[in-house]
């Protein structure tokens, strides 16, 4: 059924544009040249350059036969002496709303999204493809623009005008279609305030971390009215609108919030509750505050052998962008040796600069040399016997020399064999008791004497 009155409503300009032509005064005298694409030479113009006032340089005009002042452009374009240039933007219609709230394009504040009669005054009738006064309008779209006329039957459509050929139709609210702003009149949004009501969103931000958050980041909005979900966008400066809203309960939402280098967001609060009742005719106002912290970012430290010494970060965690320093200390009888991971070198210290991530460091020890000294054992006598030592490595016999670590304690013990006794100690030992202490301070050279039980040493 709205497809046929769609079809009808959208040839209703062609017919009303036939019957000016034949019924206008001087209709059949010479027809200035038509100013829309395709221009039929045999219609009359229904906008004619004459009825706009072109003296503004700032990409404005006013339509002189309704008073209302247009935006020569579509949002996204820009005027650049005589065309428009860029792409134009498409929206949905409650983000199309939101950017007209907040346009101060020339230096005005009162832009609004026209309303569907309104669109259509601007149609050119003797032409298509754009169907429009390409000389006042340069570069238009040959697309559907939004009004701000919600469809009063099914209030989750919006009028559109189509500038191919000056048809209007109905488009669900989630499309995206062209944007061309008005000013002067009576806003057509206060008009939906009476049918039915607004909810402002505004963003705040807190925390550590709302100094890292430029003020043109957007946030995802929603809000939820019953079936219907409407979406749009906020920033600190700039807040979500909803409006042409059934009176009663909603409920605002907010998406994945913007990703910002180095902040980490909070849960959401609602002020003065994510759901408010709407009435009639109001403005509801909602502030979303988002806690914004600093991110921080975890330090794993390792020590390899993990006997061999501790290493430490500080500060651990670190906050995004900051310095943190690492430092490696051996445990005794070990050296540091390197380190690996996000630091490197061989010095004991370690500077992780401006951290953007977790990091991994890994501090390496060796067991240290210590220096050693030569303990040499020698026997001498016309007796034999052994001389052994603790801790173990002399046993001479047959192993006279061993490295002691320096400044280790060796005691050595002599043993006569049978038939023969132990006589004494020279050199590095001294006496005659069987054993003897020595500190290996320094290479030592002990002899051992051993002499025949008979007697003498020859």
């Amino acid at each position: 059924m709205f497809a046929d009155r769609a079809a009808l409503v959208r040839t209703l300009p062609l017919m009303a544009a036939a019957l000016a032509f034949l019924f206008a005064p001087g209709a059949w005298a010479q027809v200035p040249p038509c100013t829309a694409g395709n221009p039929n030479a045999n219609l009359v113009e229904t906008t004619p350059t004459a009825d706009f006032d072109t003296t503004a340089t700032d990409g404005t005009v006013i339509h002189t036969k309704t008073g209302l002042m247009w935006k020569r452009c579509a949002e996204g374009q820009s005027l650049d002496g005589t065309t428009c240039t860029g792409t134009a933007s498409a929206l949905n219609w409650q983000n199309a709303l939101t950017a007209a709230a907040n346009s101060t394009f020339a230096g005005y504040t009162d832009w609004r999204v026209p309303n569907a009669k309104e669109l259509q005054s601007i149609v050119e009738s003797c032409g298509f493809n754009p169907a429009i006064n390409q000389a006042i309008f340069p570069a238009t779209p040959e697309s559907a623009v939004w009004s701000a006329s919600s469809y009063g039957p099914l209030p989750a459509l919006a009028w559109d005008v189509l500038f191919n050929d000056g048809g209007v139709g109905a488009s669900g609210k989630s499309s995206a279609h062209r944007v061309r702003l008005v000013r002067g009149g009576q806003s057509f949004d206060s008009f939906d305030l009476l049918l039915g009501s607004a909810v402002t969103v505004s963003k705040r931000v807190t925390g550590a971390a709302a100094g890292s958050v430029p003020a043109d980041t957007e946030f995802p909005i929603t809000l939820t009215c019953g079936a219907d979900v409407l979406n749009g966008t906020a920033t600190t400066t700039a807040p979500a609108i909803f409006t042409s809203l059934t009176p009663g309960d909603c409920t605002v939402g907010e998406g994945m919030p913007p990703t910002v280098p180095g902040v980490t967001w909070g849960t959401p609060e609602y002020d003065p509750a994510a759901t408010v009742t709407v009435a009639a005719g109001t403005d509801t106002a909602v502030t979303v505050t988002n806690p914004a912290e600093v991110t921080t970012y975890p330090i794993t430290a390792t020590a390899e052998p993990t006997e061999g010494g501790t290493a430490s970060c500080v500060p651990n965690p670190v906050d995004h962008g900051t310095d943190s320093t690492c430092t490696a200390t051996a445990a005794t009888g070990y050296t540091f040796q390197s380190w690996s991971g996000h630091c490197a070198g061989t010095a004991p210290t370690c500077t992780l600069a401006e951290v953007t991530s977790a990091q991994s460091v890994t501090a390496s020890f060796s067991a240290a040399s210590t220096p050693t000294n030569a303990l040499t054992v020698t026997k001498a006598g016309a007796g034999s016997g052994t001389v052994t030592s603790n801790p173990a490595g002399i046993s001479c016999g047959t192993d006279c020399t061993e490295n002691y670590q320096q400044g280790a304690t060796v005691i050595l013990a002599a043993t006569a064999a049978p038939g023969s006794t132990f006589s004494g100690w020279s050199g590095g030992c001294t006496g005659t008791v069987p054993t003897c202490r020595i500190t290996m301070d320094a290479a030592r050279n002990v002899t051992a004497t051993f002499s025949n039980a008979g007697g003498g040493n020859n």
